[in-house]
């Protein structure tokens, strides 16, 4: 396996990386199984809920991870991940499956300082927010924010 480092050095930057990492790589979901059925396979319902369970783990600081697909699902459940790699793997799925998909920076901090992102999913002629980092949250559920944008790939 290759590992590929690189200094990132802002959301703009890292949103374009996560976009190229995302379309260069989904077909990861092809050799992933799970119960016997490849992740490029599962009902999205089925894989946001796959991912929702891999436990939250924000990067150390001062570093920003992004990784492939294959090496999430295989790493993530026994470390954890945070909120770039969940939309990594959503994102994958949504590729896969050729549904239109874009990721959105989000802040919920007084300064809208962006901290977060996750995918929204094209599907029944709206955008549907598919959030998988936090295990309250729902596929569709609006979201409380400050600031919102979507970051271009």
């Amino acid at each position: 396996m290759v590992v590929k480092t690189e200094r990132l050095y802002g959301k703009n930057q890292t949103g374009r990386r996560m976009y190229d990492l995302i379309r260069s790589t989904a077909g990861d979901l092809d050799d992933i199984f799970i119960n016997g059925v490849s992740a490029s396979d599962l009902p999205l319902a089925k894989w946001y809920t796959i991912v929702k369970r891999i436990p939250y783990r924000i990067d150390p600081v001062p570093r920003e991870i992004i990784a492939r697909p294959a090496i999430l699902a295989k790493y993530g459940p026994q470390v954890g991940i945070d909120c770039k790699k969940k939309s990594c793997l959503m994102a994958a799925a949504l590729e896969r499956k050729k549904i239109p998909w874009r990721l959105m920076s989000t802040s919920r901090r007084p300064d809208k300082k962006v901290s977060h992102v996750f995918p929204q999913a094209f599907l029944v002629n709206r955008w549907v927010n598919l959030d998988a980092t936090y295990p309250f949250y729902r596929p569709g559920q609006p979201k409380q924010v400050t600031k919102a944008e979507i970051l271009k790939g």
